[in-house]
C-alpha cells in the first residue's frame, strides 16, 4: 500500500514539473514570436503569417497546461455550498467533483474525436504548413492531466464522506 502511494506521489510530482515546464517554455516562444513580430512588422515593414501561427499552437498549450496546473493546486473555481450540515456539504461537495470530471471526459473524448479528424484529413496551417494537430496534443495533454487531477480531488473528497468532524465543545 506504502508503494503505490509512493508511486502516485512520485507520478504526481512529475505531472506537476511537466506542466510547469510547458507553462515557462511556451511563455518563453510566445514572448520571443510576438516580440519578432513586431520588430518585422514595425521596424522592417514586412509581417510574417509564420509567427502568428505557430503562436497559436504554442497559446493551446499555454492555456490547457495552465488549467492542469491550477487544477493540480486545487486552484480551479468551485462554488461553495452554503448548507449548515457537515455531511450534507461534503455529499454535494463530492457531486460537484464527480460532475466535474464526467465533464472534463466529456470534452477530453470531443477532443479526441477532432484530433483523429485533423490527423485523417492532414489539415495545416497556410505558411508554415504546422499540422493543426500539434495544438491539439496540447489540449489533449492538457485535459488528460486535468482529469487525472479531478479523478485525486474526487477520490480525496469519496474518502472524506466516511469520516465524521470531531468539534471542540465550547
Amino acid at each position: 500500500m506504502e508503494m503505490r502511494r509512493t508511486t502516485i506521489s512520485t507520478l504526481y510530482n512529475w505531472s506537476i514539473l511537466l506542466t510547469k515546464g510547458i507553462i515557462i517554455t511556451s511563455s518563453v516562444i510566445i514572448v520571443v514570436l510576438t516580440c519578432t513580430q513586431v520588430v518585422l512588422r514595425y521596424v522592417f515593414k514586412n509581417p510574417l503569417l509564420g509567427p502568428e501561427e505557430l503562436s497559436i499552437t504554442v497559446v493551446l498549450w499555454l492555456l490547457f497546461a495552465g488549467a492542469a496546473y491550477t487544477g493540480a493546486l486545487s486552484f480551479h473555481i468551485t462554488g461553495g455550498v452554503p448548507v449548515k450540515n457537515d455531511s450534507i456539504r461534503r455529499l454535494l461537495e463530492t457531486g460537484y467533483s464527480l460532475f466535474g470530471l464526467v465533464i472534463f471526459l466529456i470534452f477530453g473524448y470531443l477532443a479526441l474525436q477532432h484530433s483523429l479528424w485533423l490527423i485523417e484529413e492532414n489539415v495545416v496551417t497556410i505558411a508554415l504548413r504546422i499540422p493543426y494537430v500539434f495544438g491539439m496534443i496540447g489540449v489533449l495533454l492538457g485535459i488528460l492531466l486535468m482529469a487525472a487531477y479531478l479523478v485525486r480531488e474526487a477520490i480525496a473528497r469519496l474518502k472524506a464522506l466516511g469520516k465524521t468532524e470531531k468539534r471542540n465543545p465550547q
